[in-house]
């Protein structure tokens, strides 16, 4: 079994697509520099219910996820990407 983390993000609605794009080169970098593979890309889709954005990420298991979320690295991106981009967060956890 391991830990599967969804986020799915709605970003303020003034970002612009070099500043969405440089999010999500952000989050790609966060996680495949800390060598886990991610699934990162922007929506295609439109709708009321939609995200402009979704990243799946594999965890061996949850104490691996509280460590990243407990890193520096990912309270840098918090900072400098997550907290000046997203207007709207939905996150997900499994164990599959």
């Amino acid at each position: 079994m391991s830990f599967r983390h969804i986020t799915l993000v709605r970003f303020k609605p003034e970002l612009t697509e070099a500043e969405r794009l440089a999010y999500a080169a952000a989050v790609i970098a966060l996680h495949r520099n800390n060598g886990r593979e991610v699934a990162a890309a922007p929506n295609v889709g439109s709708g009321p219910n939609h995200y402009d954005f979704a990243a799946t990420v594999d965890f061996p298991d949850e104490a691996a996820f509280r460590a990243y979320v407990a890193s520096p690295e990912h309270k840098a991106y918090v900072e400098n990407f997550g907290k000046p981009m997203v207007d709207q967060l939905a996150v997900i956890q499994q164990i599959i």
